[in-house]
């Protein structure tokens, strides 16, 4: 049976109540929280001392992000996602079993993350037609790396200590899947077009999804090379919090403010202050500000590339998890952004522009009736 039968036979069933899709939001969330920690903390536990963590970092990553796509149209064609992201869990606790084989774990580590990406955020995008619940379920990531890191660098624990914990978090994400499994069973997609009949238009979608892949690509980029020189001064710990917490924060509250006031009003709002604020990021508050703005795009990307590819969420999802992987290859050779506190502030504003040009295609291959 297909994707598209099962939908159809889906329409038959009552449709969920808004706590129900609440709770289920709240599952994938904390297991998202659960996924990253887990396999930051074992990636450094295991292969950081290994001899072999730039490669199994880039098989992590590749594996993590890049393998999102087809997985993503794997979960497409299947109709179910809870399933998908139930198997990323086992596949991450059965990971614990290939520590002494740091390449291996790089890799099941990474697959399993990204199955359990697709399963969460497909259901996220099937949500509604807005962006306040998917930024809710993009957020906790950034918190969730930030504290494996913390267990491991901080905390100092033990490899059998995160061997442990790694499997009995899982385990517990897997049953609270399983648990909620029916609502994810019998949930209706209720995504609207936003702003009409939608006719295709394959030019106009296909400079859209460019234009939001690039952006994608940029903030992926600008993550992990911003230039702020305070970092080299301040506490490596609070620094690390305050831009985690600012990243989770600006992720969560994008979506909200989308839903508010237009997606094309909000992305031009939020990248002109995080381009002023950057321009300000040699002081810690305004850097850590900038970086929350900076983020708040992303559940408007993923929103905005569902949209045109309506029916493969899936593959949607991951084709920007696969412009993340991208983003991060420059710094993997040493590139880093020019021009200090600039070119972090030209990185916001050339954002700002790609993603009011991706906006303008979707326009264009909407005919309202």
């Amino acid at each position: 049976m297909t994707a598209q039968e099962k939908r159809k036979r889906q329409t038959k069933k009552p449709r969920n109540t808004r706590a129900d899709i609440n709770v289920m939001l709240a599952v994938y969330s904390l297991g998202h929280f659960f996924v990253d920690m887990c396999c930051c903390a074992a990636m450094l536990a295991f292969t950081r001392d290994s001899g072999y963590f730039a490669i199994s970092l880039l098989i992590y990553n590749f594996c993590a992000f890049a393998l999102q796509m087809p997985i993503g149209a794997i979960a497409d064609h299947f109709g179910r996602t809870g399933g998908i992201a139930v198997f990323g869990c086992t596949l991450i606790a059965v990971s614990m079993v290939a520590t002494p084989a740091p390449l291996v774990l790089a890799a099941l580590l990474g697959i399993g993350n990204a199955c359990y990406h697709i399963g969460g955020g497909v259901f996220a995008l099937r949500a509604d037609g807005n962006c306040t619940r998917l930024g809710i379920f993009v957020s906790p990531g950034a918190i969730g790396l930030f504290l494996g890191r913390f267990a491991v660098e901080v905390l100092e624990m033990s490899g059998i200590s995160i061997m442990i914990a790694t499997a009995l978090t899982m385990i517990l994400s897997s049953v609270m899947i399983l648990l909620t499994e029916p609502i994810s069973e019998t949930y209706e997609s209720v995504a609207p077009f936003p702003h009409g009949l939608n006719v295709s238009y394959p030019m106009y979608d296909f400079m859209a999804c460019v234009c939001f892949f690039a952006v994608v690509c940029m903030r992926s980029f600008g993550g992990v090379s911003f230039n702020f020189a305070w970092r080299g001064t301040a506490d490596a710990l609070l620094s690390g919090a305050l831009l985690a917490a600012a990243a989770t924060f600006g992720k969560a509250v994008g979506g909200i403010v989308s839903d508010r006031i237009g997606m094309r009003a909000s992305s031009s709002v939020t990248l002109v202050l995080a381009s002023i604020l950057l321009l300000l990021s040699n002081s810690m508050i305004p850097a850590v500000i900038g970086v929350a703005a900076f983020n708040m795009t992303m559940p408007m990307t993923l929103r905005a590339t569902a949209d045109i590819c309506r029916g493969r969420e899936g593959f949607s999802f991951g084709l920007l998890t696969f412009a993340l992987f991208i983003g991060y290859l420059p710094t993997l050779f040493g590139a880093s952004l020019p021009f200090g506190i600039y070119g972090n502030a030209a990185v916001s504003l050339l954002s700002m522009a790609i993603m009011a040009a991706g906006l303008e295609f979707t326009s264009k291959r909407i005919k309202t009736v």
